[in-house]
């Protein structure tokens, strides 16, 4: 797999990530929990790889609405995860 197919794969990649960790740490949750900073800087590396998705391809406004949409859909579900995984409310 070449680097530009990886970057195009890794937003996916750590949405998925986020939800499985969700689910695999959620029935041992407490206040303050660590998976919560994974989450955190989960979104900013995703907010990275799309940058870099619209710098070096070539079909730049397709991948600047997957990038819109992808953190649109992080920033929704990575709130609900963070409720799960710390059971704090925001």
């Amino acid at each position: 797999m070449s680097v530009r197919n990886t970057i195009r794969v890794a937003p996916g990649a750590i949405t998925f990530l986020m939800l499985a960790l969700t689910a695999a740490y959620y029935p041992w949750r407490h206040y303050g929990s660590w998976p919560a900073y994974v989450i955190v800087c989960g979104f900013f590396c995703l907010i990275v790889l799309h940058v870099a998705l619209v710098v070096i391809e070539r079909e730049r406004m397709g991948f600047l609405i997957y990038g819109i949409t992808n953190a649109a859909l992080y920033l929704i579900l990575g709130e609900a995860c963070l409720y799960l995984v710390t059971g704090d409310s925001l």
